[in-house]
């Protein structure tokens, strides 16, 4: 009778190994996982703009700029990131953000007011 107890507190016991494991991995995963705050204006007047489109190509996201023109990534792998940002009676202009393991706080990005003259030509 021992011995079967123990056998079974022995099956047990090896049958919640993988899951610790697969703690662990989800764990160490996050523990990767930066942020990156932001702001996006006005390249001529400095104005913060809200409402502006951010599109991460690499993923397909999408976010909106907040009333001071902020923006937050959250819960992102580091490397390479190509953004798309535009916003109506602005050039639309491509972003690479090159992130390593840190986190990033404000990055600026300047938009450039199209001219009518411009977009009628």
């Amino acid at each position: 009778m021992g011995n079967k107890l123990f056998l079974a507190a022995v099956i047990m016991v090896s049958s919640l190994l993988p899951l610790q494991t697969m703690a662990s991995d989800t764990e160490n995963k996050e523990k990767n996982l930066i942020s990156v705050t932001g702001q996006i204006v006005d390249k001529n007047t400095g104005e913060a703009l809200a409402g502006v489109l951010l599109k991460i190509e690499e993923s397909g996201s999408t976010l909106y700029t907040d009333f001071e023109g902020g923006f937050e990534l959250t819960d992102i792998y580091p490397g390479k990131y190509n953004i798309k940002v535009s916003f109506i009676s602005y050039r639309p202009e491509k972003v690479e953000l090159d992130l390593n393991g840190d986190n990033f706080d404000l990055i600026k990005i300047y938009l450039n007011q199209d001219s009518l003259k411009k977009a009628l030509q």
